[in-house]
């Protein structure tokens, strides 16, 4: 999981270390745009080697924990 808050970091542009996961999320980080959301998709997509569905993509929003879902439902994060 340390990757994934790593890959956010540097997608997002901001450090996460002040926030706690249930924070992690596009209310309370406002670099977290639809820009940064897209990116942030594609960056899990090649970093993790999964397809996000429509979905997946839209649930995300729900914040960082959502992501360590979606992310174990592909079973890349065990």
């Amino acid at each position: 999981m340390k990757e994934l808050r790593l890959l956010m970091e540097k997608v997002l542009n901001v450090d996460l270390n002040n926030y706690k996961y249930e924070e992690i999320t596009p209310s309370n980080i406002d670099k977290w745009d639809s820009f940064a959301h897209l990116n942030l998709v594609i960056a899990i997509e090649e970093e993790y080697g999964v397809e996000l569905s429509p979905d997946d993509i839209q649930e995300m929003k729900n914040g960082y924990n959502s992501i360590i879902k979606i992310l174990n439902k592909y079973g890349v994060l065990e």
